[in-house]
């Protein structure tokens, strides 16, 4: 993830007309600060970032940036570009990249929690076996029927 924002951030940063825009949805948990960790890029400023909450404590940002007027895109510098998008380096891309194993862990913790992973397991299970079966009377009836496909 954080390698594919730094990229977006760059090609929008080389391919934008000065004063044009780019839109964007990050997914982000509430411990998010977007001063820290968004992605930055020197030819692009942060106009807008609006949070909705989707749960607790996941939600997704969309980020509005806009290209400079004043600052010229220079490609003899795009690696400094590209290992300077995070300002706390690792630490603020991890917020993104690890969204799944933090809500994981965060579920981890609630009381019955393992009780109705179980539960879900086994209904998984269930719902597999019920469909197994479907198909193999369909088939079995397809046959007695003579209406089985050569194959």
């Amino acid at each position: 993830v954080s390698d594919v924002m730094a990229d977006l951030l760059d090609v929008a940063a080389r391919t934008l007309v000065p004063g044009g825009h780019l839109v964007y949805v990050i997914p982000s948990m509430r411990d998010f600060d977007p001063n820290v960790d968004l992605p930055c890029h020197p030819c692009l400023r942060l106009v807008s970032v609006c949070y909705q909450p989707l749960q607790i404590q996941l939600g997704r940002r969309v980020v509005t940036m806009e290209r400079s007027q004043d600052v010229q895109y220079d490609p003899q510098r795009r690696e400094e570009y590209l290992s300077g998008a995070w300002v706390n380096g690792p630490e603020s891309a991890e917020k993104c990249a690890n969204i799944r194993d933090r809500l994981i862990e965060a579920a981890r913790k609630k009381p019955g929690y393992e009780e109705k992973a179980a539960a879900r397991r086994e209904k998984r299970k269930a719902t597999r076996r019920e469909k197994k079966r479907v198909k193999r009377e369909a088939r079995e009836a397809a046959v007695n029927t003579g209406t089985a496909s050569v194959g």
